[in-house]
């Protein structure tokens, strides 16, 4: 989800496991759900990194 608490618990997450957002080379989207999605935009702006996604994940 797209929220201060879910960013600093990916962060946080990384951190534990002797990662940093820098680790990630790109994203793939196995579908579309807030849940899966939600920090999409926030990553890329913090660490612009390639995003894929089959053409029927995106909504129209």
């Amino acid at each position: 989800m797209n929220s201060g608490a879910c960013w600093n618990s990916l962060l946080k997450t990384l951190r534990e496991n002797g990662f940093s957002l820098l680790d990630i080379d790109q994203i793939l989207l196995t579908h579309h759900h807030i849940d899966h999605i939600g920090l999409i935009n926030r990553i890329i702006s913090e660490h612009p990194i390639p995003v894929y996604a089959h053409t029927h994940s995106i909504p129209v």
